[in-house]
Parts: C-alpha cells; sequence; structure tokens
C-alpha cells in the first residue's frame, strides 16, 4: 500500500505502517482513541473558519486550510488503518477476490480473458493482500498466451502463475502462427503439459491464418513431452496443429480423459477413440464419409457433430442410428445425400447445410421421413440450393416446429420462397394451414426478388396494429427476428423503395421486432416518401 511520506512519519503508528502488518487489539484501541484526538483537532479548526461575508471579503486563509486538508488525510489514513477490510477472513477475501475478476468468455470463436492486470493488481495492494491473492488457485487458474509476433519472449513467467492455481480446474488457451519464434512455443507448450493434470479446458491453436500457403517445413509446429498425460478434469479440447505436427500426446490427452465431452481437433484419426462420454465433436479438416460413419457408430451419444464430408463414397448399408444428434453443421460437395442415406436422427432439431453443389431432394425427404425428427433452425449456407428445394424442404412435416430460418448466399432468386412465407390471412385461419407456423427469425442473404415482396412477407407474420388484417391464428408464433440483403448493387433505399419504406414503418409500429439492415447500408434516413 502507498502512503503519503509525511502522514507517515507523523504517524505513532509508523512500525505498523512499515511492516505491512495488521494491528494488534491493544493497537487498533490505541489507534481508535488517536482518531478521536484527531477529529477534536479537525472541530477546533473548522471553528476557526471564517464564515463567508461578501461584504467583508474574508477568505480562508492558505495555512488554515492546508492545516485542513492534512488533518482530515490523517483521519482518513488511520481510518483505513483499522478498516473492517483488513480483518475480514482469508477465505472470505479469497472469495471476494476471485468475484472481482472479468468473466472468461465462452465463445468458440472468442480467445479468453484471464484479466491478468486485475490479479496482478490485487498482489500490489499490500503485504496480506499479496499473501492472500498467491494462495487463491481461482485467480491463476485462466491463462490466454498469444504468441503470434517476432518481438514475443519466452512466457518463463507462465510455469509459476500455473503453479500457483495448485489442482483447481485450470483452462489454458495459446495461440501461435508462423511468425512465433520456436524456443517460445516450446516454453508455453513445456508450461501447459506441466498442467495438463488439472486442466478443464485446453485450447491450442496454432493455424489461426487465411493463408494456407504459408505453412511451410519452418512453420513452429509444438514439440510435446514423451510422457503419458493425466487429464482426470480435461472436458473441452481445441486442437488446431499445422500439418505435420506429431499428434501422440494430444491423442494419448483424449484416452485419458474421461470426462471430455468437447472436442475440436484439425484431422481425423482412429487413435482418438474410445471418447466414452463425447458430446460435442468437431472437425476442422474435411473427412472421408468411411470415417465420419465410423465416428457415428464409435461414438453413440454424440449431440453436436461439424464435419466436411469428403470422398470415397461408402456403399450403403446397415442404417446407423444416432438417437442423441441434436444438431449437425454439415459441409459436402455433392456426397450429402449418401451420407443420408446411412443414417437416422431422430432427435435432430439444428441442420445447417454448408458449401453444397449438388441438392439432393429425394435422399434429404426421404432422412427427415424416416429419422421422424422435429426441427427447430434450418440454415443454408453458400449452398447450390434453389427456392423450389428450400420451400420443399420446409414443407416437410419435420418443419413444423421451426424457429429459425436462414438462407444465405445461395440461389439468389427468391420471389417464390417470399411467398410461400407470406400466408393469406383471410384463407388461412387454422394453425396447420399457416407455413412453418412456430418461426420466430428469419434471415435472407443476398437475395434477388421484387421490390415490396419482402416487407410483405414481414407484415404479414406480425400481430395486427391498427389495420385490417386478421389476428393470427391460436398457436401461431409471430415473426420476432427478420434480417435481410438484396444481391450486389441493389442494397439501397432506391433499389427497394416499397420494402424500405415498409419495413421501416414496421420497425416503428412493433417494438418487439428485431430489424436488422444490411450493413453497408444506411439505416438512418429518413422515411422515403410513397
Amino acid at each position: 500500500m502507498k502512503f503519503d511520506g509525511s502522514i507517515t512519519s507523523d504517524s505513532p503508528f509508523c512500525d505498523i505502517i512499515r511492516q505491512d502488518r495488521l494491528p494488534t487489539t491493544i493497537e487498533r484501541k490505541m489507534i481508535r482513541d488517536y482518531i478521536t484526538e484527531k477529529k477534536a483537532s479537525l472541530s477546533e479548526l473548522n471553528a476557526r473558519v471564517p464564515r463567508r461575508n461578501r461584504a467583508t471579503g474574508r477568505k480562508l486563509s492558505r495555512q488554515l486550510r492546508a492545516e485542513l486538508d492534512h488533518t482530515r488525510r490523517v483521519i482518513r489514513f488511520h481510518l483505513a488503518i483499522i478498516s473492517p477490510w483488513r480483518w475480514l477472513p482469508v477465505e472470505m477475501m479469497s472469495e471476494i477476490f476471485a468475484f472481482t475478476l472479468s468473466p472468461r468468455e465462452n465463445d468458440e470463436h472468442d480467445e479468453w480473458n484471464d484479466d491478468r492486470a486485475s490479479t496482478l493488481l490485487l498482489c500490489k495492494i499490500c503485504r496480506r493482500w499479496r499473501q492472500i491473492a498467491v494462495s487463491t488457485p481461482a485467480l491463476w487458474s485462466v491463462l490466454n498466451l498469444d504468441l503470434r509476433g517476432i518481438e514475443k519472449r519466452p512466457p518463463e513467467w507462465a510455469l509459476e502463475w500455473l503453479q500457483r492455481s495448485q489442482s483447481y480446474p485450470a483452462y489454458l488457451q495459446l495461440f501461435w502462427d508462423n511468425t512465433t519464434r520456436m524456443d517460445v512455443l516450446s516454453c508455453a507448450i513445456s508450461a501447459f503439459c506441466a498442467h495438463a493434470h488439472h486442466a478443464a479446458s485446453l485450447w491450442l491453436d496454432g493455424l489461426p491464418i487465411d493463408d494456407i500457403e504459408l505453412v511451410t517445413d519452418i512453420y513452429p509446429r509444438p514439440i510435446f513431452p514423451a510422457s503419458t498425460p493425466r487429464a482426470p478434469l480435461l472436458s473441452m479440447l481445441y486442437a488446431d496443429l499445422p500439418a505435420g505436427s506429431n499428434w501422440e500426446w494430444v491423442y494419448l490427452a483424449c484416452r485419458a480423459a474421461p470426462l471430455l465431452s468437447d472436442l475440436t481437433v484439425t484431422h481425423f484419426a482412429k487413435d482418438f477413440c474410445p471418447v466414452p462420454n463425447l458430446t460435442r465433436l468437431h472437425f476442422v479438416e474435411p473427412v472421408s464419409m468411411g470415417n465420419v460413419l465410423y465416428i457415428l457408430e464409435a461414438t453413440p451419444g454424440l449431440e453436436d457433430l461439424c464435419v466436411d464430408i469428403d470422398g470415397p463414397s461408402v456403399p450403403r448399408g446397415p442404417i446407423i442410428r444416432m438417437e442423441s444428434l441434436a444438431r449437425l453443421e454439415v459441409t459436402s460437395n455433392d456426397l450429402l445425400g449418401l451420407f443420408f442415406e446411412h443414417v437416422e436422427m431422430p432427435r435432430l432439431e439444428d441442420v445447417c447445410i454448408y458449401q453444397l453443389t449438388v441438392w439432393p431432394r429425394s435422399e434429404v425427404a426421404s432422412f427427415l421421413t424416416r429419422s421422424s425428427c422435429n426441427l427447430k433452425v434450418l440454415d443454408f449456407h453458400n449452398a447450390e440450393v434453389s427456392q423450389d428445394d428450400v420451400i420443399e424442404f420446409l414443407k416437410h412435416k419435420a418443419c413444423v416446429s421451426l424457429k429459425a430460418l436462414t438462407v444465405a448466399d445461395c440461389i439468389p432468386p427468391a420471389d417464390y420462397l417470399l411467398q410461400y412465407l407470406t400466408p393469406d390471412r383471410k384463407t388461412t385461419q387454422k394453425f396447420e394451414q399457416w407455413p412453418n407456423p412456430r418461426l420466430e427469425a428469419i434471415e435472407l442473404s443476398n437475395i434477388l426478388t421484387h421490390d415490396g415482396c419482402l416487407s410483405e412477407m414481414v407484415a404479414s407474420r406480425l400481430p395486427p396494429h391498427f389495420d385490417d388484417r386478421l389476428p393470427l391464428p391460436e398457436g401461431v408464433d409471430h415473426l420476432r427476428s427478420i434480417q435481410f440483403s438484396f444481391v450486389d448493387g441493389v442494397n439501397s433505399p432506391d433499389a427497394h423503395v416499397a420494402d424500405w419504406q415498409s419495413l421501416q414503418q414496421l420497425e416503428k409500429l412493433h417494438p418487439t421486432l428485431e430489424l436488422i439492415w444490411p450493413e453497408q447500408d444506411p439505416i438512418s434516413l429518413a422515411i422515403i416518401p410513397a
């Protein structure tokens, strides 16, 4: 704790201050008596302060002002010495310290926040606070090392940091790229592997780059210890390593982690298995269809799968029934239909389809019927899927309870899709007649449509508001979120006058509607006159 030198020298309790310790019970009583004396002195000084009088113009003298200020600071200083904060039990102080840290982000795309500055600040307040902070494992349990940059030095302090976390569940995150020196990477890998035995989450990202050509023979690759890791607390592992890396330590860590439920890896290898409690599995690189089917058979409890299915194809065989799979994020140029012929997913709720070149209409319909699933989320991204194919999908009984629909960067024409999503309230008065009656969120990106179609669809799915529209049928959910953009060159009010005007009006009339405008267009424009 930093003190005013003049106050410290004047205080009869300078030994307590210099030793940075707690006062004893007797000393506390003496300090209280001292504070009482100083408060009496302050009262005497206040009595000498002249009353304000504009006529006489009397002002406070410089000496009296200095005495008042000094006495007040002396009182505040000695009150701090006997403050109740300095007498709280160590256990309570530890909990308070841990509570003051900023939370660690848990989004898969975000870097974690180890709040290193706050932890170190607690160590600088006073000797007692430093002792408590150093002995509080929760303060040292999160560590994010970003080693990108040629100027970075070996983080030798990381080992001491993690030693202070003791056996508390640790969250370790490491980033490096082609600019990272090998000695810097080795120092960090050594510290992380030394504390794998109490790591709850381990994130190793050596490919945070877009230019894959930078991954050459001199690209820094991690060197893991030869010993077999222990990972009894590990529940999440992210490993995106450059090609040519030795994966043996990672394989062993997976098999040594009975609690591992969330796994993201660059590529597939059978050495990962078995992982009995795995529920979330994401692959960064493409995986052959045969290996995808092997994964499904080896992890029956899987709930979330993200995979890019690659060739070769696999002849049709016994259908694999995934009882637990609820989310499927799949990328495949032309093998999606063959994949769907091999599987059933009765609990499937969330489907994301990326980069598809051939839409297997019959195989998809057969898969949905066979699975008897009940979808809540349907996403198409950068897929060669027409509006007719999307409509056919939406008409399937598996989409009756659909809550969110995204069609982004697909085949642009969307008039028919918008017409399908626009119910006629005069003729559609029953729940079962309504197109996707539970739909609450719609995202349509880079679509091509006639002016007015989009706003008419949005208006048709909103509750009536001072107009002649009939109320929504019982059980039908109204639209809560709409995000849109038109194909390049027409994202402006001038190109879609009717849509812009109507959507701005709807945004004002329906406060519960979240309307996300195209990013490249100004939305603070005045309403365009009809």
